[in-house]
């Protein structure tokens, strides 16, 4: 389903667009290859193609992190920016892809979110909800240390994760909801509500 997305973004942007795009975001190495395919086959230098929030995660089995390795050093062989959202991580995979194409650069969480002054109205339109501290995402987290840093303190925190791996095993403290198949609307709600988000990256 995504590459079938990610082909006919490809078309519309690259082959129906007037006028041609300079830059393209994508959000996934599927993108990323299925854009570059296009890019070549139409003889052009342009687009850049900028992949926006990659996170890359350790595996335990080394033949698995060195298969990864070698796939997502292709990937970023088409890719010419890859935004992260730390300065570790753009540390980490400059080190991990020396001889890539793509430069790894760090934005805040969220700066990139487009419309921002009426998520503000919204936020004011909802301030009579309880608020809460909002974390997001399974890829790389570290939710033990933020269950452990949130479980004594005076407010809630809202976890939207749809996976059962990366709290697996985890004892949940009473002022902490996970939230399953948040999405949309619902979503944008909780970040309209909340106080702050954290991204509790796990350090590889």
């Amino acid at each position: 389903r995504m590459f079938f997305f990610a082909f006919k973004s490809a078309i519309r942007s690259l082959i129906l667009s007037n006028p041609y795009p300079t830059t393209v975001v994508i959000g996934s190495h599927i993108e990323a290859i299925v854009f570059g395919f296009f890019r070549a086959l139409l003889l052009r230098k342009n687009p850049d193609i900028v992949w926006l929030g990659f996170i890359y995660t350790s595996r335990k089995s080394n033949f698995i992190n060195e298969a990864r390795r070698i796939y997502f050093s292709f990937v970023f062989s088409i890719v010419d920016e890859a935004i992260c959202h730390s300065t570790l991580e753009v540390i980490r995979y400059t080190n991990l892809f020396k001889n890539s194409r793509a430069k790894f650069s760090y934005i805040p969480y969220g700066l990139h979110v487009g419309d921002r002054e009426c998520l503000m109205e919204q936020t004011k339109a909802n301030s009579g909800a309880r608020p809460h501290i909002l974390a997001a995402g399974r890829s790389g987290r570290d939710y033990a240390t933020l269950f452990k840093a949130i479980e004594s303190l005076d407010i809630d925190l809202h976890v939207v994760c749809d996976s059962e791996d990366p709290i697996a095993g985890l004892p949940i403290p009473s002022n902490v909801s996970i939230l399953r198949k948040c999405y949309g609307e619902s979503y944008q709600d909780e970040l309209n509500n909340s106080l702050f988000v954290v991204i509790p990256l796990a350090v590889s």
